[in-house]
This record gives C-alpha cells, structure tokens and sequence, in this order.
C-alpha cells in the first residue's frame, strides 16, 4: 500500500469523524492519533460505516468494527490503527 493511498485514506475517515464530533458538540481534536470509540457511541461508528465505504471505495466486511481491536486487551483504536485495520480486512470495490 502506498504511503499516499494511506493518507488518503485517513485524510477519508478524519473527515467524517470530525463531523460526527461537531453533530454530537465533540470538541476534540480529530487527527490520526484521534480514537473515535473514545468520545463516540460505537451504534454511531457502525452507522458511518456505509459512508467510509463509498468515499474510499473499499467494502468493509459486517461483522468487522475497524474502531476496536479484538485482541486480549479489546481497546479502541485510533484513526491510524482503524486504518491499518481497514487495509487487512476490506476489499477493494472494482
């Protein structure tokens, strides 16, 4: 994966993050290092889901939240984790 698919892609998600924050008066800073599962209901995660999906073009899987990590220590990841998350388990629409 190229650095600059990687950014635009973080570019992507910081985006919609930073509205969801302004909608629900999150007054955080929203970066790469943002954990959105921190400030943000993850029903509202899962909804923004459909829109990370068209403006990347990749397909998340249904049963994958990006934003938490299912290791032993289940802990919210951020922007930057999501998307290296993201890479692994999504697919490229054609």
């Amino acid at each position: 994966m190229e650095t600059l698919e990687l950014e635009k892609i973080e570019h992507e998600i910081i985006t919609i993050v930073k509205k969801v924050c302004e909608q629900q008066n999150i007054n955080e800073e929203v970066n790469v290092e943002f954990c959105p599962g921190k400030f943000i209901m993850s029903q509202v995660l899962v909804s923004i889901v459909p829109e990370i999906e068209i403006k990347t073009g990749m397909r998340i899987p249904l049963e994958c939240y990006i934003f938490h990590d299912n290791n032993k220590n289940k802990e919210q990841l951020s922007i930057k984790n999501a998307v290296k998350k993201l890479l692994k388990v999504a697919k490229y629409e054609q």
